[in-house]
């Protein structure tokens, strides 16, 4: 196992855990998330097969977008 921190608190994920593999788990599949991962925005590739693997004190933050007036 290896701690990574999602939306500011940590938490312990399999070893060789991709990002989609994490975002799926979490039922976060939804194309307009804005994805932050180590201080810098990710793009679409997120839910690609190229998705890259977390690692330990990763940190990743969740973010989506809430229209209204």
């Amino acid at each position: 196992m290896i701690t990574i921190e999602f939306n500011g608190k940590p938490e312990a994920i399999a070893e060789k855990m991709t990002l989609r593999e994490f975002l799926e788990g979490k039922k976060l599949t939804n194309p307009h998330l804005i994805l932050e991962l180590n201080g810098e925005i990710f793009s679409k590739d997120a839910f690609s097969s190229a998705s890259p693997e977390l690692k330990e004190g990763d940190c990743l933050n969740v973010f989506s977008l809430v229209g209204g007036g």
